[in-house]
């Protein structure tokens, strides 16, 4: 249903115009009426009297009461529309007040979920530098113990050693040879220990570390195990890096480290043999180049992986248990560490992790 159309700066002078008809037809009809019950002369003068007055009237009606009533009218029509124009203009800088809000919300959650993750992979790594930390130091306590009592054991079985070899020159009649030759096995078996144990702990010489390239050094470890690769049915795949990489070490003990990783390796394999696959990678974040041996044995089982590098700790039969320990008691103090990880097929991956050498190094 539409309102009687008061809109527009023409709807005060259509309502004046309407009144003005109203009162003349108004004035038509009780003169008409009047006329037929009074038909006198000066009835008729009163309403031609009317009219005139109505006539004489109207523009000053219009003049004092339409033209003020449309001009309001006009002034509250702009108002409005400014009113419309200035809530239209807010209305659009509350959108994009609201937009920027939005955006800014969607920034700063992620910016907080990016902390967050950043946060979390910081405490994972300071669990794993105090974990190593504790793990060094215990290595650091039982190799100076391990090494004092190593050192104290040598000089006797040295001279068991030789008192054997004397009584063997003797050549004993009867069994008393085949006991002193199994005496002597025993000796020399507990001889290789000793000398292992000290190897748990000896100082260095700062004068020894060097740059070391390692494509080099592992081919050097390939053609000292070839022999074993060929006995054992172990076939030796290089992955190697597109640019040449280098630690900053000492050859000889990266050497021992890698020819014992490889071992390992292979012996996992043993009896159907595999294949050793030895991958270098760098870390540039870190300045770290690393070396990974991944072998296609069983893998090691979850609850023997926290024990693996402790001394004496072996799952062989007729192993020591000091291999692993001393390697990474020589990675240890190159700065590096070793990663042991299970691979999703099989096998297990062990990977060296040491400093990479710098461009002053070089020099």
């Amino acid at each position: 249903m539409r309102n009687f159309p008061y809109r527009g700066e023409d709807t005060p002078l259509r309502l004046f115009v309407a009144v003005l008809l109203l009162v003349f037809f108004a004035e038509v009809l009780v003169s008409t009426v009047m006329i037929s019950l009074f038909p006198t002369r000066k009835v008729f003068d009163e309403i031609l009297s009317g009219a005139a007055l109505t006539v004489l009237l109207a523009p000053g009606l219009y003049i004092f009461l339409v033209l003020p009533l449309q001009r309001e009218v006009s002034e509250r029509r702009q108002a409005q529309a400014e009113l419309e124009n200035r809530v239209r203009e807010r209305t659009a800088e509350l959108r994009a007040a609201q937009s920027d809000l939005e955006q800014r919300i969607q920034q700063r959650t992620a910016e907080l979920e990016h902390a967050n993750q950043d946060l979390e992979k910081f405490l994972d790594q300071e669990k794993a530098m105090r974990a190593q930390l504790v793990q060094t130091e215990k290595f650091a306590a039982l190799g100076r113990m391990v090494a004092s009592v190593a050192h104290e054991l040598n000089n006797p079985l040295q001279t068991i050693r030789n008192c054997l070899y004397l009584i063997e020159m003797e050549k004993p009649a009867g069994n008393s040879g085949e006991f002193l030759a199994l005496a002597a096995s025993e000796i020399q078996r507990l001889s290789e220990l000793v000398a292992q144990l000290r190897e748990v702990y000896r100082p260095r010489a700062a004068g020894q570390m060097q740059p070391c390239d390692l494509a080099t050094l592992l081919e050097e470890v390939r053609q000292v195990i070839h022999p074993h690769l060929q006995h054992q049915h172990v076939t030796w795949e290089l992955v190697p890096c597109s640019e040449p990489l280098r630690a900053f070490g000492i050859p000889n003990e990266l050497k021992q480290v890698f020819i014992n990783l490889a071992l390992n390796g292979m012996e996992a394999m043993q009896p159907q043999g595999g294949q050793i696959r030895v991958r270098l990678a760098e870390n540039p974040e870190s300045h770290q180049v690393g070396v990974a041996f991944e072998d296609r044995g069983p893998g090691i089982p979850p609850a023997d992986l926290p024990h693996i590098f402790e001394p004496l700790f072996t799952t062989k039969e007729t192993g020591l248990g000091l291999g692993l320990s001393i390697s990474y008691d020589i990675v240890q103090k190159h700065n590096g560490w070793i990663q042991v990880e299970n691979q999703p097929d099989r096998g297990a991956a062990f990977t060296v992790w040491l400093p990479a050498a710098t461009p002053s190094d070089l020099i």
